[in-house]
């Protein structure tokens, strides 16, 4: 199996890689009354995630983003980027969407206590389906 991809330039320059440099991608689907309402794509450095429970096909006991911690330490910050839009032909197809329905495009970019990029988790919403609620403490 394959577990490296070319990271998208957005991506790239989130994790301070090169354009097309290896990551891990992993993509989860979330279903509400067996109707897909969610998906996640989490794409974290080959250089470290090659090889590991990350970039299997499978769920991850704990979560992904306990075993990120387990291998990389504490996580400390996120940056959190929200942009309504229009849905893309493959975000309608993975969501079952109709045309025209707009979606809430999440990306959040976890950095370690030194304020280095960990990993990146980009999540497609149906934004009529969901509400956002965020604390920062300042």
């Amino acid at each position: 199996m394959q577990d490296q991809v070319a990271a998208p330039g957005h991506i790239a320059a989130e994790l301070h890689l090169d354009d097309g440099d290896a990551v891990v991608m992993r993509l989860v689907r979330m279903f509400a009354d067996e109707q897909p309402v969610r998906m996640a794509r989490s794409w974290f450095p080959a250089s470290w995630a090659s090889g590991t429970a990350l970039a299997e096909r499978r769920r991850i006991r704990g979560s992904a983003a306990r075993l990120v911690e387990e291998l990389r330490g504490p996580l400390a910050t996120s940056w959190i980027d929200l942009e309504g839009r229009n849905a893309s032909d493959k975000e309608r197809e993975l969501l079952k969407l109709a045309r025209g329905v707009t979606v809430v495009h999440t990306t959040t970019t976890f950095e370690d206590r030194y304020g280095n990029p960990v990993y990146v988790q980009e999540e497609i919403s149906d934004a009529s389906r969901h509400s956002w609620r965020f604390r920062v403490e300042l």
